[in-house]
């Protein structure tokens, strides 16, 4: 049952006692770029592996309606077409897979009986025990939360950054250079065949016939039509305010896991401005803006096993001759925004309790 149980809000609420939120500087760029430079070697790079892995000739030509994706209209593979509809369609495919892990988005009576409880529960538990946390001011916490991240990043390659004196070393010619490997077109397309098993298994999130079948395509379109039919519960709380309340959570635990329970505490804030303060005075190897500048790119890129799977489910959906109708519109749904709120919120009670919300129901009062 999608709710958050008293228990497991009591919980957090004990999880989350912390003192006076402190206003840190913000972290040294060398922070940033210690963190960022493994990542950076040529035989780690997400783009120079996606240039290199990805092979757009054994893919089907792939079209929007009439329209190639990227000249993707000449066959070089020997496949059938394929055509995805349109990209509406295939963001709509991404939502509704993620929303299914949490969601019955192939009942509607019972999709509308959990959103239900789901806003009661939020309602009844979460915001009375947990909303004060929304009084914090975001700057401060988020700039806490990012050089708990970057400690936490720097500890996962195996640096104490509390206890080094110098820059962390690397020989400059594990960077040649700090060129994007990829052009803006192959970009796109890796995202739009990484996006590819999505809309090829919309069937099953759906749980509708495969779409290779006669008809199964306009059961799909009618499914989609009904969900867009229902509307979201009515909470007295503004979303804007439920969608903070996610981020301090999920702020607040990275900040304990970083730096413990006493992160908040005189002594550990005392170490932390040390810290900072040492690494704000390390000579870096090289100027940093360059490769932070690449490193944000790289964490934008879809993992190459994401863009492999979706090779594969195209040549499959190729060879079973799907091909979905480009004059189809998908529907906005109404309920999207309250869905992802409260995956938010789940996902924050995940990650702090390490227990799964929805999964609580013989101790809740609403079973």
């Amino acid at each position: 049952m999608p709710c958050f149980c008293e228990s497991s809000v009591t919980e957090m609420q004990k999880s989350l006692d912390m003192g006076v939120l402190p206003i840190l500087p913000p972290p040294p760029l060398s922070m940033a770029l210690g963190a960022a430079l493994p990542s950076l070697t040529p035989e780690n790079r997400l783009d120079m592996q996606i240039a290199a892995g990805f092979d757009p000739s054994v893919l089907p030509p792939l079209y929007f309606g009439e329209k190639p994706i990227f000249g993707m209209a000449l066959n070089r593979s020997g496949l059938p077409p394929l055509n995805l509809g349109s990209m509406p369609m295939l963001l709509l495919a991404q939502t509704l897979s993620m929303l299914s892990d949490t969601f019955t988005l192939d009942d509607l009576p019972t999709l509308e009986m959990e959103m239900a409880e789901a806003a009661q529960s939020i309602e009844s538990n979460v915001w009375p025990q947990l909303g004060r946390l929304t009084s914090f001011r975001m700057e401060p916490l988020l700039n806490f939360a990012n050089i708990a991240q970057l400690t936490l990043d720097l500890q996962s390659m195996g640096i104490d950054p509390f206890a080094v004196d110098s820059f962390p070393s690397y020989p400059q010619a594990s960077f040649p250079h700090f060129d994007f490997a990829l052009t803006a077109p192959q970009v796109s397309m890796a995202r739009i065949v990484a996006g590819i098993p999505n809309i090829m298994s919309l069937d099953k999130t759906l749980s509708l016939p495969p779409l290779s079948e006669p008809g199964s395509l306009e059961l799909m379109y009618g499914y989609m039509s009904n969900l867009a039919a229902v509307t979201p519960p009515n909470l007295a709380i503004q979303f804007p305010e439920l969608q903070k309340l996610a981020l301090v959570i999920q702020s607040l635990d990275t900040i304990e896991e970083a730096f413990g329970p006493e992160a908040f505490g005189p002594w550990m804030l005392d170490r932390i401005e040390t810290m900072l303060a040492v690494w704000n005075g390390f000579s870096m190897p090289l100027p940093p803006l360059e490769p932070l500048a690449l490193n944000a790119k790289l964490d934008s890129l879809p993992p190459l096993e994401a863009i492999e799977l979706g090779q594969e489910a195209a040549q499959e959906a190729a060879m079973a001759m799907v091909t979905l109708d480009s004059s189809f519109s998908p529907p906005e749904l109404a309920i999207t925004p309250f869905l992802n709120l409260t995956q938010a919120l789940s996902g924050s009670f995940q990650k702090v309790l390490e227990i799964a919300p929805f999964d609580m129901c013989s101790h809740c009062p609403f079973a």
